[in-house]
Parts: structure tokens; sequence; C-alpha cells
């Protein structure tokens, strides 16, 4: 048998932070608990597991692919590699949502994902009227299961971008896909579905796409919030005053990067 504090030794060589995650959802308890018991000996049977774990965040796959869930908005929502890992930053679009939407009023996430906007949209506010699209039906799977797990209404479609889709929406949020064929960042994103990604040689492509349709499918007063990629505040800007849009913002992230911009159509 080993001990929790021999463990964390022997597999230094990964972050600490992750280590103790993995511990805490194998063993099933807190981190806390990790640090106050760290003498506590480790099951055979979840030792092993652990240590298959382990050997997979050494071949460099994020921990969210191993545990097989992440935490966003406070929710823990399951992924799997056909779905993105949910990053922080990505809390400014719900943040701007739930500030400029009115009562009951009506929300489109376009390429959902695991679903992670959408269903923090509709938890934190269930007079909303969410729907959710994606370009296929494994992503749209997972995001399925955890609105039923988290116990949230929201319709889900199959749709690319706005293909599939009829009628007009007050509010319209997406985090498509912002990065170039040839970033240097991709290195780091191998496990992550490159699909959900790679947008063209700039990155701009899909922006494009939603930016220009955007205004067919928003009512009067109505609000386009998008994530974008830190060097594109300007590029993004440009392409909803070509739309359109006016009012024109952008929010910077936690380490001040241009991360997301909305306007209101007229």
């Amino acid at each position: 048998m080993i001990s929790i504090a021999q463990w964390m030794t022997a597999a230094n060589d990964i972050s600490r932070r992750d280590r103790e995650e993995l511990l805490a959802e194998t063993l099933g308890i807190s981190k806390a608990g990790i640090l106050a018991r760290p003498e506590t000996e480790i099951p055979e049977k979840a030792l092993k597991c652990i240590d298959h774990a382990l050997q997979r965040l050494r071949l460099g796959e994020p921990l969210a692919y191993v545990l097989g869930n992440w935490e966003f908005w406070g929710l823990t929502l399951q992924l799997t590699t056909q779905t993105l890992i949910p990053r922080p930053e990505t809390e400014l679009l719900v943040e701007t949502v739930l500030h400029t939407a009115p009562d009951n009023a009506h929300v489109l996430d376009l390429g959902t994902g695991c679903g992670a906007i959408a269903i923090a949209i509709a938890h934190e506010r269930p007079d909303l009227k969410v729907t959710a699209t994606d370009y296929s039906q494994g992503p749209l799977a997972v995001a399925r299961t955890n609105a039923q797990r988290m116990q949230v209404n929201v319709a889900f479609i199959v749709s690319n971008w706005f293909s599939e889709l009829t009628g007009r929406w007050d509010i319209i949020v997406s985090n498509p896909p912002y990065v170039g064929t040839e970033d240097v960042h991709l290195e780091n994103l191998q496990y992550e579905p490159r699909a959900a990604l790679v947008s063209g040689p700039t990155g701009l492509d899909d922006l494009t796409r939603i930016v220009a349709g955007a205004p067919h499918h928003l009512h009067n007063g109505g609000v386009l919030v998008i994530e974008h990629g830190y060097n594109q505040g300007t590029a993004v800007r440009d392409l909803f005053a070509t739309a359109g849009l006016a009012q024109i913002e952008t929010r910077r992230d936690l380490s001040n990067n241009e991360r997301m911009t909305y306007g209101y159509w007229r």
C-alpha cells in the first residue's frame, strides 16, 4: 500500500493541482481532505486507476479529458474528446448575456459543444428560452446529458451555424473556432477537436460567417455576443460595424487580452 503523501512525491513531475484533482476525483474525497490526511493509504484498486490516469497526463492529455468532466460557472460538466474544454475566459460570455438579457428573452448559443454556455445561462436564468446548436450529433449528445444532469431546459438543434435555423432571437452568443491554421498554440491543443478550434488561415472564417448572418436572426434591439482571439479585437469590431451592428464594445479577460465583443442590431 502507498499513502497519499508517497504517491504525491512519486508523481511530482505532474503539477500539484492536477495531482490533487486526480486523487480527489478517484478517491471521492475533497482536496482539503487530501491535504489534511496525507498519511491515508490508497486502496489497491483505486491506485491502478490513478496510475493509469497518471500515464495519460504524462503523455500530455489534459486533465479534463482524463477525468471526463470539468467545472464551468460552478457547474461540473461531462466532456468527451468531441468537445472543447471550457475555459474561464468564456464565462465573460455568460456574464454579458445575463447582464443584457431582458425577462423571458430568447437566447441562441451557436456551436454549443458540451453545452457550457447554454447550460450556465439557463441555470442562472430559468426565465430565458435557450436554444443551443452544434454541427453534429456527437457534441449535442454530450450537451443534452449535461443539461439533464443540471436539470435545465435547453432546446438542442443540429445546425452548421445558421444553416438549419429560422426565426429570430433576442440574444445570439457563440464561442466559435478562431485559431488560425498555422497558429503555434495548436501544438498545445492536440487533444482537443481541431474542428472546434481552427477557422481558416487567420482564424476569422467562422467569426465572419456568424457576424454576417446574425442580423438575419436577431430581433430589433437584439445582441450578438461573441468570443474571439486575443489579437482579433480590431478585426471583429470591423466585422460588427460592416454587418450594421451598433454600440459595439469589447471586454478583456483576466490576462487583460481583448477576448469578447458584443453589439446591438437596430
